[in-house]
């Protein structure tokens, strides 16, 4: 989605969408988000420049702290969430109110306090200077706060007006732009998550399902998983732990995803192995020791696929088919360990160190 609703108003859209072209840090995109969170919760023009810095941070939390998605070597909004995370050892899977109530609890000394004062220093400025591209070119940069603080009150309620204009400490939305972000809320975000995919997208290449690991995680669907591997205990004797070797029961076990959810996002069965409710909590969202842990994990998914294949239950393998990119999952029944354990692999191999490059803890043992 690249272009926006033209505006009843006849104002400037093409300026707002302008904005987002050859950005490279993410402020642009949270701050916007920040803006259309506020207006669609809270329905008020006026916004306090610190309530909507508290929400880029909010907004961007899991990306960076759960998921571990790179914005960037200079973004310094990663860097204040980063900081804001070690200094009040805020987890990184809490809700938005514990998040916003850390980031209110800083005290002004604090790493994760000065980086986001100093963008604050700077962002609201710089997201409507498109509108003033003309006015305030070959400034210096100590002036365009200022320069552009006094055209946007000059041209609040011109025919063309800017977004927004300063007041004290806040922003306060123009009516005919308040109007049409209201009218076109959804349509905004939709507009700006799709250029923020496409920027975090650039920043981390090889990362599996960019798109979802730009929220809070939605809850997990264990269900295909657990009738596949129902099917598997009940064809199969002696199914053992991959991690511990201890034998398992069917009523007692813990499906955890070898390589973990907040890398992967998905719960396809290739990645989903059987263990005890112990050591999935134990290994977290670390990554098993590979050399030790790989081939009983491909052993056992091997022996459960092809004993869900003999039951007649081929609809459940349908994620490895799509993995393997065959035409029948009745092709499984003819591949031998070693080439299924080396397929495997070469699929889990690189995502492993693509994983370990963005800083999930490698080599764990039970």
């Amino acid at each position: 989605m690249q272009s926006l609703p033209e505006s009843d108003a006849a104002l400037p859209v093409q300026v707002l969408a302008g904005g987002f072209r050859n950005v490279t840090n993410s402020y642009k995109f949270y701050w916007f988000l920040a803006i259309l969170e506020h207006v669609s919760k809270f329905h008020t023009p006026k916004i306090a420049i610190n309530d909507l810095a508290a929400e880029m941070v909010v907004l961007a939390w899991y990306p960076i702290n759960y998921f571990n998605l790179s914005f960037g070597k200079q973004d310094k909004l990663s860097d204040a969430v980063k900081s804001l995370r070690t200094e009040t050892n805020t987890e990184s899977n809490s809700d938005s109110e514990r998040i916003r109530a850390a980031f209110k609890s800083l005290n002004q000394s604090s790493n994760a306090h000065k980086i986001v004062t100093e963008r604050t220093r700077y962002v609201p400025y710089r997201f409507v200077r498109p509108w003033f591209a003309e006015e305030t070119r070959g400034l210096p940069d100590q002036q365009i706060n200022t320069r552009i603080q006094e055209l946007c009150k000059r041209d609040f309620h011109s025919q063309s007006p800017p977004m927004y204009r300063f007041v004290d400490d806040s922003i306060e939305i123009n009516t005919r732009w308040f109007e049409y972000l209201n009218k076109n809320i959804s349509i905004l975000r939709h507009f700006s998550f799709w250029n923020l995919v496409v920027y975090v997208q650039a920043n981390n290449p090889n990362v599996p399902n960019v798109p979802g690991k730009l929220f809070a995680p939605s809850e997990r669907d264990l269900k295909e998983a657990r009738a596949f591997w129902n099917v598997a205990f009940t064809e199969l004797r002696n199914i053992a732990c991959p991690y511990s070797n201890l034998p398992l029961s069917v009523n007692e076990i813990s499906l955890d995803h070898f390589l973990p959810w907040s890398f992967t996002a998905h719960d396809l069965l290739w990645n989903i192995v059987p263990t005890t409710k112990q050591i999935n909590s134990s290994k977290g969202d670390r990554l098993p020791k590979l050399d030790r842990y790989f081939h009983p994990y491909a052993h056992l998914q091997y022996q459960a696929l092809q004993s869900v294949i003999r039951k007649g239950k081929a609809g459940l393998a349908e994620d490895f088919v799509m993995l393997w990119k065959i035409d029948d999952a009745k092709r499984f029944l003819e591949m031998d360990l070693l080439t299924f354990s080396k397929s495997l692999r070469d699929v889990v191999s690189p995502q492993y160190e693509i994983a370990r490059n963005m800083g999930f803890v490698a080599d764990w043992v039970a």
